[in-house]
């Protein structure tokens, strides 16, 4: 699996070189995207992300346990909540509806 989440409006950078530019701007830009990818395994409830690979370094090699329900028909993920002020994130995915010709 893999998940990739960004913020809206993230700012741009001068430049075309990704490792490019001012070192703040990329800073800025890169702190409001999170990637990673690994194994999963569903288990009720929750859903358990066992990460290979993360652009956060720290979770590379860690289990990252996800709650996830169904919602008016979409499938939702979310982050446990770390600490009082921590934010609590979710994913959620949504079937397509089908096109009528």
């Amino acid at each position: 699996m893999s998940a990739m989440m960004t913020a809206a409006d993230r700012p741009g950078i001068d430049g075309g070189d990704p490792l490019g530019g001012d070192p703040e701007a990329r800073a800025a830009a890169y702190s409001t995207c999170l990637a990673y990818s690994g194994t999963w395994q569903r288990e009720g409830s929750v859903v358990t992300h066992k990460l290979t690979d993360s652009l956060y370094p720290n979770w590379s090699g860690t289990v990252q346990p996800r709650s996830i329900e169904e919602r008016a028909g979409d499938l939702v993920l979310r982050t446990p909540q770390q600490g009082p002020q921590a934010a609590v994130n979710e994913i959620i995915w949504a079937r397509p509806t089908p096109a009528v010709d």
